[in-house]
């Protein structure tokens, strides 16, 4: 069957959003139901299901997130991380058991780098969905390095920008999650700051920004965005002069040092000694130090320490529960099995 989407004003098949056209297309009928899965269920709401979730509602559909229905018509899942694949791969045999007639859609890095149609990509977000009271979305894609540690280079390309903070932006809401993985790389992230800064939102910068790419022009934009803190990293010792002049440039700008929250990546290539250099870096500007620990695209630690972190806890300034994380790391105590401990923070910082 030929989906009729394709014959309306040129226009191409949006409806199968994960995949090839099936022939069933949204703009068909009315009165359907679409079952949408978080495969992650982080507390963080899903991008691209919100997405969907407004471009069905436009057709006319009923749309259920992560709740089990006698019928339903198109099923889509998305999982983020890649080690909730297996669980999540898991619920969705349970899912196609009851609706065997049903192709489940699936995306989200954890299965592919597939990206939403432009038409879905670009709707405003279903905020509904998951019943926040912020915004979230992309500006720009990409990223200009291609640190090995790292998905996002392999998935998404170079960095590119995509839209306007307005594409995703309910004015409604007062505070907003980015989730550029290098805003400072992107060719607009003078105009995304001065819009933030504009609309008097309050911003989290979840994924970070690059330390190596501030300077005095973003540095004073920065200073001037209602932020409760600024997300940094400091991965590598080669990066450690970098980060020294970027946190100065900051500092000289007017940016406070306790808005600044810099995730340190262990248990990849460096060695104790190591992540203690970067620690002892962090302790001398006064900034708390958030470890990282490596996974592998399967979810694998590729390091293990073990020893005494005695040194680091004391000299660290810890957020709650970060003690804790680090001595069942090195093995001080036992872990428990039935807890995530190592849970990435996907939360915004409100």
């Amino acid at each position: 069957m030929k989906c009729l989407f394709d014959d309306e004003a040129g226009e191409s098949c949006v409806h199968n959003i994960f995949g090839n056209c099936t022939g069933f297309c949204a703009r068909e009928v009315k009165g359907k139901s679409v079952l949408l899965i978080d495969g992650d269920n982080s507390g963080f709401p899903n991008l691209a299901l919100m997405k969907i979730s407004t471009f069905y509602k436009k057709q006319g559909w009923q749309v259920y997130l992560n709740e089990a229905h006698t019928t339903v018509d198109k099923i889509y899942a998305s999982c983020v991380f890649t080690w909730n694949k297996k669980k999540t791969i898991a619920r969705l045999q349970s899912i196609q058991a009851m609706f065997p007639d049903i192709e489940i859609e699936k995306g989200g890095y954890a299965f592919s780098p597939v990206t939403l149609p432009l038409e879905v990509d670009t709707i405003m977000p279903d905020y509904s969905l998951y019943d926040v009271d912020y915004s979230v979305g992309f500006t720009s894609r990409g990223c200009i390095r291609a640190c090995p540690f790292c998905i996002v280079s392999k998935n998404e390309g170079t960095i590119r920008p995509v839209m306007d903070i307005y594409k995703f932006w309910n004015p409604k809401h007062k505070k907003m999650v980015l989730l550029d993985n290098n805003l400072l790389a992107s060719p607009e992230c003078s105009n995304v700051l001065q819009s933030l800064i504009k609309e008097k939102i309050k911003v989290d910068f979840n994924q970070g920004l690059d330390i190596r790419l501030v300077n005095d022009e973003n540095a004073k934009l920065l200073a001037k965005v209602k932020a409760e803190v600024l997300r940094f990293s400091l991965d590598s010792p080669h990066v450690e002069k970098d980060f020294i002049k970027g946190v100065e440039t900051l500092k000289r700008n007017g940016m406070a040092i306790t808005k600044l929250v810099v995730y340190v990546l262990i248990g990849y290539n460096t060695t104790f000694e190591q992540d203690m250099e970067r620690f002892k870096i962090l302790t001398g500007f006064g900034m708390a130090a958030f470890p990282m620990i490596f996974r592998d695209y399967e979810g694998n630690y590729k390091v293990r320490p073990t020893g005494n972190t005695d040194e680091i806890i004391k000299k660290c300034r810890m957020p709650i529960g970060m003690k804790l994380k680090l001595m069942k790391f090195y093995g001080i105590l036992k872990e428990d099995k039935n807890e995530d401990i190592y849970a990435v923070d996907v939360k915004p910082f409100f």
